[in-house]
């Protein structure tokens, strides 16, 4: 059975992309040690890192099925729809990247080449913002999107191969002792661990995967408690199950290694027991909090590149000013929050002035 309705509506999109915000916040402040400047120890979390890390990194397969998901729902999958996504992305992107860079040759200093510079500008070079290397995998999904849902949706098995098999299989083609171009090797990297991701979100939305994994809990699971329990439980589990078991390396003598991620079982398994935790538990001031976040999360994502970039002696001691990690997170959030109101209230009336 086929719907042409989501499973869950724009608040509680917003919502997801709150939660993964908070997710990355904590995975960029506190999972890399290694990238703590001086003045910054945090012992026992550093003990922790290794293991705590991937599964706050589930953060990034959210935002990529939630990019599937929605874009199924797109009333015109084109490149046409496909340039307006990824010329507003770039804009935002570039409303950030290029006042960072000013800041970073004034009073760094730093010294940008040409070549350096217009690679960051699409954001295959990430020396300012090192967190927007997802920028270029975004470029490359969309532009890929509209080739891929021609031939998805057939059937279940032929979905399954070239989500999981194919994509993977043709994008390691482009082996380390064949190429040498990095931006090659960077597309064939995010090609092959992220756009599986995607379309396993694109995949849920045609099928309706939600709404039979719903009719099915709904025989079993009779009890709110329990479901709530169980959600917690499985949200749980699909994070940690990043760390325990992130991906199946395939391995043949006569053909290239490659590599099936788990993020296309584990995205999934997140946002359904996310959506479902949300709508089990009414806290509606925790309910706006984030998704007031998730709309904001763009730019948010974006601002907080500068504690870690070329920007980091700048800023970095201010983001860990609080000391206390659990402050630190809050006062790094505002940190991000409040130029993301400002960002977002330019770029509004950027496009109503017609200049785009």
């Amino acid at each position: 059975m086929e719907t042409k309705k989501p499973f869950f509506d724009s608040n509680t999109t917003d919502i997801l992309k709150g939660i993964a915000l908070i997710l990355m916040l904590i995975h960029h402040f506190f999972t890399y040690p290694s990238w703590w400047g001086e003045g910054v120890s945090y012992p026992l979390i550093a003990q922790a890192a290794p293991y705590i890390c991937a599964p706050f990194r589930i953060c990034v397969p959210v935002f990529c099925f939630l990019t599937g998901y929605v874009y199924y729902f797109a009333k015109e999958k084109t490149f046409i729809y496909s340039f307006k996504k990824i010329g507003s992305l770039l804009v935002s992107y570039w409303m950030v990247f290029f006042p960072v860079a000013l800041i970073a040759v004034i009073f760094v200093p730093y010294r940008y080449n040409l070549r350096d510079f217009l690679t960051e500008c699409i954001a295959f070079y990430c020396p300012t913002m090192p967190f927007c290397w997802y920028v270029n995998f975004y470029l490359t999904m969309m532009l890929l999107l509209p080739l891929l849902v021609r031939i998805l949706t057939r059937s279940a098995f032929f979905d399954l191969a070239v989500t999981v098999l194919l994509i993977p299989f043709f994008a390691s083609l482009a082996a380390d002792p064949f190429v040498e171009n990095e931006i090659v090797l960077q597309l064939r990297d995010n090609i092959t661990e992220w756009m599986p991701v995607a379309l396993s979100g694109y995949l849920c939305a045609a099928r309706g995967l939600f709404f039979r994994a719903k009719d099915l809990e709904s025989k079993i699971l009779r009890n709110k408690a329990v479901r709530v329990l169980f959600f917690l439980l499985l949200a749980l589990s699909a994070a940690a199950g990043r760390f325990v078991f992130p991906h199946l390396q395939i391995t043949t003598h006569r053909l290239p290694v490659f590599f099936i991620t788990a993020d296309t079982l584990y995205a999934p398994l997140f946002v359904y027991a996310a959506v479902r935790l949300a709508g089990l538990l009414p806290v509606p001031f925790a309910h706006r909090a984030l998704a007031v976040t998730g709309r904001y999360s763009l730019w948010m994502w974006f601002v907080s590149c500068v504690f870690y970039g070329i920007t980091t002696p700048l800023f970095q001691p201010l983001l860990y000013l609080p000391k206390n990690p659990l402050l630190v997170l809050l006062w790094g959030y505002f940190l991000c929050f409040v130029p993301s109101l400002l960002l977002e209230k330019e770029k509004r009336l950027f496009f109503s002035r017609k200049m785009w």
